[in-house]
């Protein structure tokens, strides 16, 4: 009963904030699917589950690694709140809470600056998989950040792929480390064999960069032409028009594949939707019929993902002040009065 309960919870996403209470006491039940899955309940109530927090911290040293994965999920939604018990987990002895401590921290990104101090210490950890989380938490939470650069930078040369491509992902979106990422990620755009999700990796990546990546708008014009119809020629048009707004290809490649860029604003990633708002802002009005689309994702549980719509909304109605959609003192947001059809809604 309590697995069934539990599961339908979750189902219910925004809507079982009347379950809060029994969600909490959830977190310690016997049963680990039980524990799971109010994990990740309250990871979909987002702000609204903030009295989760402290069973939510010690959630972070389950004997389940599930469990500490989703209760580390769920601190990252609670945003800056969460940042004091997430550093004290970082300042603990349990290896798994302080990796999933680290991992929060990065998925909350500026808001958590005040973890700085306690993510530097970690960069001389003996632990080399922590350092490398640590590093890499530091990119994401501080784009200024010259600490975490050697330690990337040496990742770069890790026998484990991934682990490469992870470490070009977060140099690129740092001030300092960008340089040293779009050479790699240059190379890896040009491997016959690349996969797909290593593609994406690389796309967001030098979509991160932006006008830092210059150098790579040869090889993503050449990768974008490559993958002709195929919508995934939207990824390496994207990160283009990151790059260089004015680049005329990327632009009609992007328009024509307005639906993908529709569906990966739903995706699970939030990079994916945050990714996905961007490059629609940056059509501007060739992508009006995108309104409805990014107007859904103001209700994202990511910042970064509302950010980004707000921002695309915005650029798309060439206005300085959007004027089509406004939240009440509760933050709910007022239906619009125009509509039109979305791509992203067709069956």
């Amino acid at each position: 009963m309590r697995i069934h309960a539990s599961r339908a919870l979750v189902k219910l996403g925004p809507d079982a904030k009347a379950a809060l209470p029994a969600l909490i006491r959830a977190t310690k039940d016997s049963d680990l699917e039980v524990r799971s899955n109010a994990c990740e309940a309250l990871k979909n109530l987002g702000i609204d589950a903030e009295a989760a927090i402290p069973v939510l911290a010690e959630a972070l040293a389950d004997e389940v690694a599930g469990v500490a994965y989703q209760a580390g999920q769920a601190l990252a939604r609670m945003g800056r709140p969460a940042v004091p018990p997430l550093i004290r987990a970082l300042e603990g002895k349990h290896r798994g809470a302080r990796e999933r401590a680290v991992e929060a921290l990065a998925d909350i990104g500026p808001p958590a600056k005040q973890a700085v101090p306690a993510l530097e210490k970690l960069l001389t950890a003996d632990d080399g998989r922590l350092r490398f989380q640590a590093a890499g938490a530091l990119a994401e939470i501080d784009p200024q950040t010259r600490a975490a650069i050697p330690a990337l930078r040496e990742a770069l040369k890790s026998p484990d792929a991934m682990q490469r491509l992870l470490a070009a992902h977060h140099l690129a979106g740092t001030r300092a480390g960008a340089g040293y990422a779009v050479p790699y990620l240059i190379g890896a755009l040009k491997e016959k064999d690349l996969s797909l999700p290593a593609y994406g990796t690389v796309t967001g990546a030098l979509w991160r960069a932006g006008p830092r990546a210059e150098g790579a708008v040869p090889a993503l014009t050449e990768k974008m032409k490559s993958l002709g119809p195929d919508p995934l020629a939207a990824l390496a048009a994207g990160a283009l028009l990151a790059i260089d707004p004015s680049h005329k290809e990327a632009r009609g490649v992007v328009r024509r594949h307005l639906r993908v860029l529709g569906l990966m604003l739903t995706e699970p990633a939030e990079a994916g939707r945050e990714f996905a708002a961007d490059v629609l802002g940056r059509l501007g009005a060739d992508a009006e019929s995108m309104l409805p689309a990014l107007e859904d994702v103001l209700d994202d549980p990511s910042p970064r993902v509302r950010k980004a719509a707000r921002q695309a909304i915005q650029k798309i109605e060439g206005r300085t002040k959007d004027k089509r959609w406004r939240r009440d003192g509760k933050g709910s947001r007022e239906p619009r009065k125009a509509s039109c059809s979305c791509p992203a809604k067709m069956s």
